[in-house]
């Protein structure tokens, strides 16, 4: 359903179309160009450029055609269509460079990966903290993809042997993983039994388990391994997909 000044444009436009075919008001009425500038204003509040851009066009049409005289009206309109053009070439812009950046990031975590695979371990690393900082500053820190680079800086910092850091990135990770409305359930198995394992190692014994067990249920519900098989992180790696490390 529209936001209600929206509807309520709508409505004053069609109570004025009724007047105009019962007779009462002209087609090119002044009050029906500025109830046409109203849904452009409100519709473009909302976004929709090009609805906004359609009433505006209307508005004018009539404004110059029909009450040349109305000057300060005319003004509004043209500021108006001013305003409706930077804004849509502003969003037309972000969209690209999100996109941009979003091949960006992909680009750099999939290098990364293959860089992993060589052992090239302080390539990998550079690559995957370039790839979580442009996708942090572009997508923000509770973005699912932001999730997937947490946990692989987790993985990083685990090698290095700073597991307090490590722990944090993969906390940070689960934590999206929950949230996202992403369906990102292998991610979320495998994270909870990297976390789960750290926590167990570090003397966290009771919330290690318990994350150890919901991975080890998690997996037993996504391929049918029994929780005593195949235990360890190289089987839960291989619930995700390689090119979504």
């Amino acid at each position: 359903m529209p936001p209600a000044p929206v509807e309520h444009f709508r409505q004053e436009i069609q109570c004025l179309d009724e007047a105009v075919h019962g007779k009462q008001i002209t087609s090119h009425h002044l009050r029906i160009a500025m109830a046409y500038e109203h849904m452009a204003v409100g519709t473009q509040q909302l976004g929709k450029y090009e609805e906004a851009f359609t009433w505006h066009g209307k508005n004018l049409e009539i404004l110059l055609n029909h009450h040349p005289d109305a000057a300060n009206d005319i003004s509004v309109t043209y500021l108006l269509e001013l305003v409706l053009g930077n804004a849509q070439s502003a969003l037309e812009k972000n969209s690209k460079d999100f996109q941009t950046c979003r091949a960006r990031n992909f680009a750099l975590r999939v290098l990364g990966n293959v860089r992993l695979t060589q052992e090239r371990w302080d390539d990998a690393f550079t690559l995957h903290k370039r790839a979580f900082e442009y996708q942090v500053r572009t997508w923000g820190e509770t973005h699912f993809e932001t999730g997937v680079l947490c946990h692989r800086m987790g993985c990083y910092y685990e090698r290095l042997g700073e597991i307090d850091i490590a722990i944090n990135y993969f906390r940070a990770a689960l934590s999206i993983f929950e949230s996202t409305p992403v369906s990102m359930e292998s991610h979320l198995v495998r994270t909870r039994y990297k976390l789960g394992a750290d926590l167990t190692s570090l003397g966290n014994v009771d919330e290690g388990k318990r994350l150890l067990r919901l991975a080890k249920e998690g997996r037993e519900t996504l391929r049918g391994t029994p929780p005593h098989v195949d235990d360890s992180i190289t089987f839960y790696d291989a619930l995700v997909p390689y090119c979504a490390w």
